[in-house]
This record gives structure tokens, C-alpha cells and sequence, in this order.
């Protein structure tokens, strides 16, 4: 190995240790550890050179938080509650895992430490990205019509509900898009069947969907207003029906009611005679009701009324046996 060189063990994707060669002391692991939500990661410390050489070790998150600290002879220490129990540091090698990864674990992981004697290992910076696992991917599509074209604008978008790290790929007609929204222009009837890839580092969804052009049968701009006047004629011509057949039909109604007024009642004639009536008026005999009027006369010779009274020991003349104890009067 040449001279300066370091080596560093760094946890990718999978569990799969990749190799890092870092020339000079104090160099920085550029490369990015990704991880899922959930897993768990190690980092490596790269100056180890045996335990008794080290005063102390520690790791430190984001520069400024110390989260684990070793002394020589003595067991790991985690002075901050940041991870919350998640962390446990080797003793014998001074690595650190991080357990149960979190959103929120992402940053730059570094380690420091103190030798007894010689010269002292420069810091050692190491990346973390937690994701999100994605578990859909969704399109989503629209048209619209075109009448100088004669074609559609078919716009299709892709997402991932509850992601924002996630990157998209089309694959339409043979053809790669990488955008979440692409437009497609398709003939009148047309089809396409389009998918879409959302992924982030470390998990990916694909999703599939055939999009069809819809002629619209919009109005013209020219014809518009036309149709719109005609229908609205059309229904109030419509309304003005219905409002003269209800009159019409009210109308007759009443004109039954008064006739039917008009026939109930009539004078009774048999046997009264009628005081200066006009000449002109026609009485129906066959009435059955008397319209009572101030100008009629009463024989002298009847009683004032059309009945009379009932006499139970009246005698009945001789010639009218078998005749009913009412008196028969007209």
C-alpha cells in the first residue's frame, strides 16, 4: 500500500461493505452511505491501530455533538440522548452502529481520536442518508382537446405519495423521460400505455397506464351564443305553456263549480201562487227545494206552512176509513 494511505470500510445499500482508499492524513470519505428507514448501519473506524495506543476515542455527529466516547481501560460512554439508546460503540475496534435509523439520523458521522504517543489521526467524516422506503407510485393523467390540431395534449405526471427524495423515469414509446410530468400529444381515438419508475438509492416502484385521446364535442366560440339564446327561448315558451294550461285548467274547474250551483236549488211552484214575478222568468216544475222570497202569497185558506200539526184523537169522518190520522194537506 502506498505510503499515507488509508483504508475505510463504509456500509452500503444491502449490507455490503465497499472500500474507500484515503490519501493523507485528514482526508474525508466523500461517498454517501445510504440507508432504508429502519435498518441499521456501522461505521468503521480507520486509524485503528490497536486499543492500548488510544487515549480516547470519540464520535461525534454533525461536528459538534459528542454521542460516544471511549477511554482507554474503561467501557463506551454516549453523553447525548440524541438517538435515544440506538447507539453501541465496540470496544475493541472503536466502530459504532446505529440501530433502528431514523429520518432524522441523516448527516456526517466523524471520529476522533488521541494517541498516547506519536502523531495524532486526522478526523474521519462519514455521510449518512436515511430514506424512506418507497411502496407506490402513482400516475396520474388529463387531456385536453384541441381543435386547430385536431389532437389531444395528454399530460401524465408521476408521484410517490408521502416522498419528496424520489426521482422519476417514463418509459413512452421507447423513449426515457426523466421528469415527474410529460406531455403527449395523441391523434383523436389514440392510445399509448406509459410507465413510470419512482425510486430513491435504495428502493424503486413502477407503475403502468393506458392513456387514451377524447374528442371533446365543445361548442364553437361562434355557435355558442345561438344555441344558448334558443335553448333559453325554448324554455320559456315551455313555461308559458304550463302556466295557460293551469289557467285554463282553474278556469274550467270554476265554470263546473257554478253550474253545479245553479241546478241544486229551484222554486217549488205546486200550489203558490207567485206576486208580480216577471213574465219572462221560466220555473222548472220538477224542483224539489222552494227559494224562500218576500213577495210570494199565502192562501187565505192554507196553513202558513206545508206541513200540519199531527192529531192523534181526531175523529175521522165516516167516509174516510182506512185513511192515516194525518191530515192530508195541499
Amino acid at each position: 500500500m502506498v505510503s499515507g494511505e488509508r483504508l475505510l470500510f463504509l456500509s452500503a445499500p444491502g449490507g455490503v461493505l465497499s472500500l474507500l482508499f484515503l490519501h493523507g492524513v485528514g482526508a474525508l470519505a466523500s461517498q454517501v452511505i445510504n440507508k432504508t428507514e429502519g435498518e441499521s448501519v456501522l461505521f468503521q473506524f480507520n486509524s485503528f491501530r490497536g486499543e492500548a495506543q488510544y487515549e480516547v476515542v470519540r464520535w461525534k455527529f454533525n461536528s459538534n455533538t459528542v454521542i460516544a466516547e471511549k477511554y482507554n481501560g474503561t467501557e463506551p460512554k454516549y453523553p447525548s440522548q440524541l438517538f435515544g439508546g440506538r447507539l453501541e460503540m465496540n470496544t475493541g475496534n472503536f466502530s459504532l452502529t446505529v440501530k433502528s435509523l431514523e429520518l432524522k439520523d441523516s448527516g456526517i458521522f466523524s471520529v476522533v481520536a488521541d494517541l498516547f504517543k506519536g502523531n495524532q489521526p486526522g478526523t474521519q467524516d462519514i455521510p449518512l442518508q436515511v430514506y424512506k422506503s418507497i411502496t407506490e407510485a402513482k400516475i396520474d393523467s388529463n387531456s385536453t382537446w384541441q381543435s386547430e390540431s385536431s389532437l389531444c395534449d395528454v399530460w401524465v405526471s408521476c408521484s410517490s405519495p408521502g416522498h419528496s427524495d424520489v426521482s422519476y423515469t417514463w418509459w413512452i414509446n421507447n423513449q426515457t423521460h426523466h421528469l415527474p410530468q410529460v406531455k403527449l400529444p395523441l391523434e383523436s381515438a389514440g392510445r399509448v400505455t406509459v410507465s413510470c419508475t419512482a425510486q430513491n438509492p435504495v428502493s424503486h416502484k413502477i407503475a403502468s397506464q393506458t392513456v387514451t385521446c377524447i374528442k371533446e364535442t365543445a361548442l364553437d366560440s361562434t355557435e355558442g351564443p345561438y344555441v344558448i339564446i334558443g335553448v333559453s327561448a325554448c324554455a320559456v315558451l315551455l313555461l308559458f305553456l304550463i302556466v295557460a294550461l293551469v289557467c285554463y285548467k282553474c278556469r274550467k274547474t270554476e265554470a263546473n263549480t257554478d253550474l253545479i250551483a245553479d241546478t241544486i236549488y229551484a222554486d217549488i211552484t205546486d200550489n203558490i201562487e207567485m206576486k208580480d214575478k216577471p213574465a219572462s222568468n221560466t220555473i222548472n216544475p220538477d224542483s224539489i227545494y222552494e227559494t224562500v222570497k218576500d213577495h210570494v202569497v199565502i192562501p187565505a185558506n192554507k196553513p202558513l206552512t206545508v206541513y200540519d200539526t199531527v192529531q192523534f184523537d181526531r175523529t175521522l169522518a165516516p167516509d174516510s176509513a182506512g185513511v192515516s190520522q194525518y191530515q192530508h194537506v195541499l
